[in-house]
């Protein structure tokens, strides 16, 4: 299952996602132990700086939340992809969205 997306837009720090993801899988990761969140922007390198991000457990849901910040370096779509994995193997779905500016 999916959460909603959440999309403020900050003028000095960028854009802000948050995926939440809640699969059986997931809810045995211990919290101290978050997987590792992959992002990416494009198409190319110069689409978007990733500002920051964090992988946190949601204790309500038994789910995992990846949110990350980005600054847009160009106009136009930005196509954004996110996952998660532990010890290389992906345990999510890619969550894929284009941002419109």
């Amino acid at each position: 299952m999916l959460g909603q997306p959440v999309t403020p837009v900050t003028p000095l720090l960028g854009v802000l996602r948050e995926v939440e993801r809640v699969a059986e899988r997931l809810r045995g990761i211990p919290a101290d132990r978050p997987p590792n969140g992959i992002v990416s922007a494009g198409p190319g390198a110069d689409a978007a700086e990733l500002v920051d991000q964090h992988v946190v457990k949601n204790p309500s849901t038994g789910g995992w939340r990846l949110s990350f910040q980005l600054k847009p370096k160009r106009s136009g779509p930005i196509e954004l992809r996110g996952f998660l994995t532990e010890n290389n193997d992906v345990l999510t779905e890619t969550w894929s969205s284009v941002l419109l500016q």
